[in-house]
């Protein structure tokens, strides 16, 4: 027996040793990719890495990165921009990714919060899992927020390499970039990325699998964005919450907006910061501004951002207490 878990021991000490450095080594080169998880290492790099100097942040899900161009809004009201929407997730995990953000970075004066359909839905599990993988080990906000969701069990955090089993494509992308060398481009800049797509049939396909959609709002979600705002009131950061446009046929299959946007509109009341309400702009009555009935396409985010900055600038980025209604 003796001589058997010695035997063991020397056939597995070697692997353990090995297994840290393959670890770094492998999530180094994952973390070059400029396309993988929708372009998510991009954002993660640069906040771990202090490169978000930003006077405006902008938070949100893939509404927020695909609506809101940073360089329209930097160049209308004359301040550095970044986009940190987080692409299939709600307040929970953007929240999270706000606290990281300013672990590492300056913070911002202004904060554009986008807001959906989704906003106060808990995630069921996680989405695009393979976005956390090389930062995971070495983040207590990580451990903190992914380890209630589904998707990685206790020890993934903690053993080197563990994480990786079972992802293929990110094991194939950090192998090929480990000897080729990351040769797309970048998939977005400052956190943003047009989409020239045209409306696609996702809209009729869905229409026929489901009657109608509820609108989900769940307290722990509710709960974090009380937190939030109040830290960013603490903080002297002004909040600008924004309901993006969405095309206009989606309506008829929505069942709870209504009380969704009297629930932003009590958070704006409550904290006193402004609620800009896109969702019934004239944008969403024009199927060539979107890809889909949730996503507006290149033409359609620079359309908005241009509106959304002029709407800004003439208000002085912000009084107080605008409308709902911009």
């Amino acid at each position: 027996m003796k001589r058997f878990l010695k035997h063991t021991l020397w056939v597995l000490l070697p692997l353990i040793v090995l297994a840290y450095p393959l670890d770094r080594w492998l999530s180094a080169r994952l973390k070059q990719s400029h396309t993988l998880a929708n372009g998510e290492y991009l954002v993660w790099n640069d906040i771990y890495d202090r490169q978000i100097n930003s006077e405006l942040a902008i938070y949100g899900s893939s509404r927020a990165w695909r609506h809101f161009d940073p360089q329209i809004l930097e160049d209308s009201l004359g301040m550095k921009a970044y986009n940190l929407g987080m692409d299939g997730y709600g307040f929970y995990l953007q929240y999270m990714r706000h606290l990281e953000y300013l672990k590492y970075n300056p913070k911002p004066k202004y904060i554009i919060l986008s807001l959906d359909l989704f906003t106060f839905e808990m995630p069921k599990g996680l989405y695009n899992s393979g976005q956390f993988i090389p930062y995971m080990r070495s983040s207590a906000y990580m451990k903190q927020y992914l380890q209630p969701l589904q998707g990685f069990s206790v020890y993934d955090y903690y053993v080197p390499l563990l994480r990786y089993f079972g992802k293929k494509t990110e094991l194939k992308e950090a192998l090929k970039i480990g000897f080729k060398g990351e040769q797309q481009p970048a998939l977005r800049t400052r956190g943003f990325a047009g989409n020239p797509e045209s409306f696609n049939e996702d809209f009729q396909n869905a229409a026929k699998m489901i009657e109608k959609y509820t609108v989900l709002i769940d307290s722990p979600c509710v709960q974090l964005l009380h937190r939030f705002l109040s830290d960013c009131k603490k903080e002297d950061i002004q909040v600008i919450m924004v309901y993006s446009p969405q095309y206009t046929a989606i309506k008829q299959f929505l069942v709870g907006k209504e009380a969704l946007v009297a629930l932003y509109q009590k958070f704006a009341a409550t904290y006193q910061i402004p609620f800009l309400d896109y969702s019934e702009d004239v944008l969403c009555f024009d199927q060539s501004n979107f890809y889909n009935t949730s996503h507006m396409n290149t033409k359609g985010a620079t359309l908005f951002s241009q509106k959304l900055a002029h709407f800004l600038k003439r208000n002085t980025l912000l009084s107080k207490n605008l409308p709902v209604k911009p």
